[in-house]
């Protein structure tokens, strides 16, 4: 009887945390571990699994990237030791959405393409749609931008169809994103701020913050200056109360960018900086290349100034 007390008991820690996945990621987490821990106590694996997947969510929502990969692993042997066909695409779903961030892309396709196959082959149209999406991310990333269009509009269409309103608004946010890198910055923004509004609407945080810092990127292209950084600043102080770090170095670096056509190196080169080193913290090399990029062209503009003044005297 005390056996089936202790899996009862893990599994209402489960409930309790999957409910928290989009309100308290902290909670949510806190939650999930201690389930894992009573589960494993018990030896029920698939609770144990479950569990160490809403983990990986927690940590994918604040950013920490390397660990997904430790987390989601663990879950994919229990569940295929398990057979659980269901459960190990989820596992690789996450997987490939923690390569994508570690910009380890052709790993990230192999765990995305198994997960979208086992999805179609069970008839989950939900998990479909989120599959399709990932790929049009690392598609994006991998400059193929008619397969990212492609994926991402399919993905929009089933989760609308659904009636998955935050899902859908999170595709449409991606694609926004590979209208923004094929320099349609109008459509972008368009697509940025129904996204937006929708995100606001149900109190997504994670998503919310992410829309902000992109509408305020694309203002900046665009010459809106104050309104770009005004976003971007929004954008930094949600990141910073739901404690996503890769969020607040992206947050820092755009706003670092902005002052740098102000011409203020001390304090551009201060975030950039600081921005560094919450990539590494995340392990996201994607993120430290584009900051080393950005503090690069700092030193260029440095360079130009000095040799400007030396030209004078």
């Amino acid at each position: 009887m005390e056996k089936t007390n202790c899996s009862e008991s893990a599994a209402e820690l489960l409930k309790e945390a999957q409910a928290l996945k989009e309100t308290d990621t902290s909670r949510c987490e806190h939650l999930a571990s201690e389930a894992t821990v009573k589960a494993r106590e018990q030896g029920d694996w698939q609770i144990v699994g479950e569990a160490l997947l809403v983990i990986t969510y927690c940590r994918y929502r604040c950013g920490r990237f390397a660990d997904m990969t430790e987390l989601a692993s663990e879950a994919l042997m229990l569940f295929e030791a398990q057979s659980d066909k269901y459960r190990a695409a989820k596992a690789h779903h996450f997987l490939g959405m923690a390569n994508i961030y570690l910009s380890k892309y052709s790993d990230a396709i192999s765990h995305l393409q198994q997960a979208l196959t086992t999805f179609e082959a069970l008839g989950d149209a939900h998990w479909t749609a989120q599959s399709l999406n990932n790929f049009g991310h690392v598609y994006c990333l991998l400059t193929d931008y008619t397969s990212a269009v492609e994926a991402m509009q399919k993905s929009v269409t089933i989760l609308e169809s659904l009636g998955k309103r935050y899902e859908s608004a999170a595709a449409l946010n991606n694609l926004a994103n590979v209208y923004a890198t094929l320099g349609d910055y109008n459509s972008a923004l368009e697509f940025y701020q129904k996204s937006l509004a929708i995100f606001s609407e149900v109190g997504n945080a994670h998503f919310e913050s992410n829309a902000l810092l992109n509408i305020g990127d694309v203002l900046l292209i665009q010459g809106n200056r104050t309104s770009g950084i005004e976003a971007l600043q929004k954008g930094l102080f949600i990141k910073r109360e739901i404690h996503d770090v890769f969020g607040e170095a992206r947050a820092i670096a755009s706003l670092g960018e902005a002052l740098l056509s102000e011409e203020n190196c001390e304090r551009t080169e201060e975030l950039l900086k600081t921005a560094l080193m919450l990539y590494q913290q995340v392990g996201s090399r994607q993120g430290e290349a584009s900051t080393c990029l950005k503090l690069g062209k700092l030193q260029q503009r440095r360079f130009n100034h000095d040799e400007s003044i030396d030209e004078k005297h």
